[in-house]
């Protein structure tokens, strides 16, 4: 399980994940699994509320399976998203890096209001 050198990666390529609803349940949407021997820089995160009527909330969280017992941290717990508008829970000035056995996982206080972007490199 080494981890990529930042200062001189062999390899950063730019990568996305477009979520069209988000669920009530938590959802894993990005995953670094055990042994990929890379980091996920996740530069930034886009959640719109596509409901025109009704403000909506979001929870966005990192899970590190790979301690016994799980560790989580939020990035967002329970932030509104007014409607029709845009939040930015994480941007290029405060990115996080998701680690081997990082999991994260969004969830919405309404099913179908929020949509994700999430924005990353992957590094190795």
């Amino acid at each position: 399980m080494p981890l990529p050198n930042l200062n001189s990666p062999t390899k950063v390529e730019g990568r996305n994940v477009l979520v069209s609803s988000l669920s009530t349940s938590p959802v894993a949407y990005l995953t670094n699994p055990s042994g990929s021997n890379e980091t996920f820089r996740i530069s930034s995160i886009y959640a719109t509320n596509i409901d025109g009527t009704n403000a909506c909330d979001i929870n966005l969280y990192i899970v590190n399976s790979g301690v016994t017992p799980a560790v989580t941290g939020y990035l967002a717990y329970t932030i509104s998203v007014p409607a029709d508008a845009s939040l930015l829970p994480l941007t290029k000035d405060s990115n996080t890096y998701l680690m081997e056995n990082q999991t994260l996982f969004s969830s919405a206080s309404a099913s179908g209001d929020i949509s994700l972007i999430i924005n990353y490199e992957d590094i190795s």
